[in-house]
């Protein structure tokens, strides 16, 4: 079963090739039981580093830095475009993912507004489902 690939992590590998600049990417390891979704907890850090360890000795050269969510079973690793490449296509991958992604992670306001200093402290009503009318339910 191939591994599923982010494609704005396939887009950051073309783009750094020439320049080798480090990727980071995130890892979702295969779960060994088919009844789980991801890897167990205490296999997932095993795995990762046998992972990891394989590809470094294939390649002869080292990863910049990783970090391993045992209960996710996962891990981030930061490393050269071909490294990352070699590594997303061992058999214990189910999944890997751009670290990094594309556009704000900020989420604008929906509604904003200059907000007068005689109403900080005081509840306004947002609509049907705002704080006020939801007290006031709970109030009858």
């Amino acid at each position: 079963m191939e591994a599923k690939i982010d494609p704005e992590l396939l887009r950051q590998l073309d783009q750094t090739t020439a320049s080798q600049e480090p990727v980071e990417v995130v890892v979702r390891l295969r779960s060994a039981d088919p009844g789980r979704t991801v890897a167990a907890p205490e296999k997932t850090e095993g795995m990762a580093h046998q992972i990891v360890d394989r590809v470094k000795v294939q390649l002869g050269r080292p990863f910049a830095r990783m970090n391993i969510f045992r209960n996710l079973g996962s891990f981030v690793i930061a490393a050269d475009p071909s490294f990352v490449r070699e590594l997303i296509g061992q058999p214990e991958v189910a999944a890997a993912m751009a670290n990094r992604q594309p556009g704000e992670a900020l989420i604008p306001p929906v509604h904003s507004r200059p907000v007068e200093l005689d109403e900080i402290g005081k509840e306004k009503a947002r609509g049907p489902q705002g704080p006020s009318s939801r007290k006031a339910k709970r109030a009858r």
